[in-house]
Parts: C-alpha cells; sequence; structure tokens
C-alpha cells in the first residue's frame, strides 16, 4: 500500500493578533511532501529556522529488497488577492518568491511547477494567461501593467470576477480606479524520487523565512498587564515565559512614556500537521531555532529544549509525531534608544 505524507507540508497564511494597520502579514509555510509505499520510513528529519532561512532535510529509508519510483513534492504558500494588509515578499520575483532550493542526494532535480490561480475553486488560470496577467496576485497591482489594459480587458477579467475596480484613496486627481486581483495563487513544485533497495535519499529544501510581525508588542493588554485574549493566544502559541514578558512590559513602558518601543515582533510558523493523524512517526527528529542576533529574543513551544550557542537551541525527539506546528515569537530591537 501507498500512501500520501505531508511531512513538515501543508500552507496556509495568517497573522497573530495585532492592530491591521501594524501587521506584516506572514504565509505560513511548511515542507516537502512524499508519496511513499508503507516499506519506506521518515528516518530523520531536522528543521533549521531563523528570522532569515528555514531548512529542513528528511532521510527517507527503505529497508526492502525492492526499489521505488515516487514523487516529492513541495506546495509553495497560497497567495490570495487583495489590497488589505501587507505580504512579506517580492511580487516581481515571480513564483519562486520564497528563493526555494531542493536537492536530493546532493543533487538538484529536475523540478515541475504547477500553477492554478482560482476564485472558489473554479481554475482561472487560462483566462489570466490569455490576457498576459502574472499569476502572483501582488504583480498584477503594478501600476505600468495596470495602465497597459485595455478597457475590453479590463471587461473580461471583471466579468470572470477576477478584479474589482476601487477608486483611489491617495491620488484624488487621478480617476482611473485600481485594478484590485481577487484571485488565490497555488503553486506547487515537484519531482522524481527513486528510493534504492536496502537504502536511504537525502532531500534537502531551504527557503527564505516568510515573517509576519508588528511594529510593537502587541500580546499585553491596555494597561501594559500579561493577560486578556491575545496574550492567552500568545502563551498557548509560543509558551511565552517570565522574561519574555518582562521585554514586553519593558517595551510597553518604553513606548507609553513617548519614546517608541524597544522590540518588534516578528513571526514565523512551520507547519507540521497537515495530516494529522496520518502522518507517521519520524524516526529522529531534530529542530534547532537560531534567533539570528543575541540581542533579540525568541520564543517557542518544546520539549527538552536546550541552548547550544549563543543564539540556537534544539530539541530531539525519537519516534516524534507531530502534534502541533512550530510557531516562533521572535522580539527584535526596534533601535529606539533606550
Amino acid at each position: 500500500m501507498w500512501r500520501a505524507m505531508a511531512i513538515c507540508g501543508a500552507i496556509a497564511t495568517g497573522a497573530s493578533p495585532a492592530a491591521a494597520d501594524q501587521i506584516l502579514n506572514e504565509l505560513k509555510t511548511g515542507g516537502v511532501e512524499f508519496i511513499l509505499p508503507d516499506q519506506v520510513e521518515i528516518a530523520e528529519e531536522k528543521v533549521f529556522i531563523s528570522p532569515d532561512i528555514t531548512r529542513i532535510e528528511y532521510r527517507l529509508h527503505n529497508p526492502s529488497a525492492k526499489s521505488f519510483d515516487t514523487y516529492s513534492s513541495f506546495p509553495m504558500p497560497d497567495i490570495a488577492g487583495s489590497l488589505d494588509g501587507i505580504l512579506n515578499f517580492d511580487p516581481a520575483a515571480g513564483a519562486n518568491f520564497l528563493g526555494l532550493e531542493i536537492t536530493q542526494d546532493a543533487a538538484k532535480p529536475e523540478l515541475t511547477l504547477q500553477q492554478r490561480a482560482s476564485i472558489n475553486g473554479v481554475d482561472l488560470t487560462a483566462e489570466l494567461n490569455a490576457a498576459h496577467i502574472p499569476l502572483v496576485p501582488q504583480a498584477a497591482l503594478d501600476d505600468e501593467l495596470q495602465k497597459s489594459l485595455s478597457a475590453a480587458t479590463i471587461a473580461v477579467l471583471e466579468a470572470h470576477g477576477l478584479i474589482t475596480l476601487q477608486e483611489r484613496q491617495d491620488e484624488p486627481d487621478n480617476t482611473a480606479p485600481v485594478i484590485v486581483p481577487r484571485w488565490t495563487l497555488s503553486q506547487t513544485y515537484s519531482w522524481k524520487t527513486v528510493i534504492p533497495a536496502k537504502g536511504d535519499v537525502i532531500i534537502k529544501a531551504s527557503y527564505k523565512t516568510n515573517l509576519g510581525g508588528a511594529v510593537n508588542v502587541t500580546f499585553l493588554d491596555e494597561q501594559g498587564a500579561a493577560k486578556g485574549d491575545a496574550f492567552d493566544n500568545y502563551r498557548a502559541s509560543y509558551c511565552v515565559d517570565a522574561n519574555v514578558i518582562k521585554a514586553a512590559r519593558d517595551s510597553f513602558a518604553h513606548e507609553k512614556a513617548n519614546k517608541g518601543p524597544l522590540y518588534e515582533e516578528r513571526w514565523a510558523t512551520h507547519v507540521m500537521t497537515a495530516f494529522g493523524d496520518d502522518t507517521v512517526p519520524i524516526g529522529k527528529f531534530t529542530l534547532t531555532i537560531d534567533k539570528g542576533k543575541t540581542d533579540n529574543i525568541v520564543s517557542f513551544c518544546g520539549d527538552g529544549v536546550k541552548k547550544i550557542s549563543a543564539t540556537s537551541f534544539e530539541m530531539t525527539k525519537t519516534d516524534y509525531t507531530p502534534e502541533r506546528d512550530i510557531e516562533v515569537l521572535f522580539l527584535q530591537p526596534s533601535g529606539f534608544p533606550k
């Protein structure tokens, strides 16, 4: 029997609680998905997360006397078209906006990219391609591109529900409407994987960590106390401790004194629970979180976490079945003088 498995392999978008005008939305990202026969196991997985880069390494082990030809894939985060919120990536970078790199047994496999632009589950990729519209929704907000679209093209796109037209709020003398993309782009890179008899395959993936964030510390209540819904959410998601709470209170007091916040928040989420109960145990699992700079503060949930360097923390597990995603809170100095 074969099984489809997402080991760190699902995608979602979201943001932590904070005022909307202060939010940098994160693109929650996972890792490689596999279609594996029952004989093949995930012998080892290593996850490394820092504010700059995420690296994942898998060792697939086949103890049987038969080799298997299968496929692996990496789903990129879905991107929804909207004017609401700010996403932390360059739309002009195209499909591979995360800078994804894949190696398989130290070689770069031939990747196939599947792209699908949809609204309410309806595939409208062909309609966008026919109009020469980039599939990354935010790239369609480019002023020069919008000026180049004919009235007939705009009418067709609007009739398909791919765009809406909005008045410009910041340019009262410009009567041309803003063309707002409404579609969601889904993308997956896939490649062939051969798992040798009585052997291993090493697959590595790396990409730019897509951080969400806020310009201040947002999980205290209006009086700067560690209570309320926002704090409860952060305690559940990031296991904030007394040191993190103290830093947040100091930042809150500094901002209240009109000196600016001492810290800004950054969030990273690595999805581990895509298939729920269908996720098989990982023989050996290693999580390394690196906070980047020594004056950054980091908080995340984990058992038996050890500090292994001035900026790095490590958790190891055996026969590990993920029960929650990896959610990381970074507090980074804002630059305001203390």
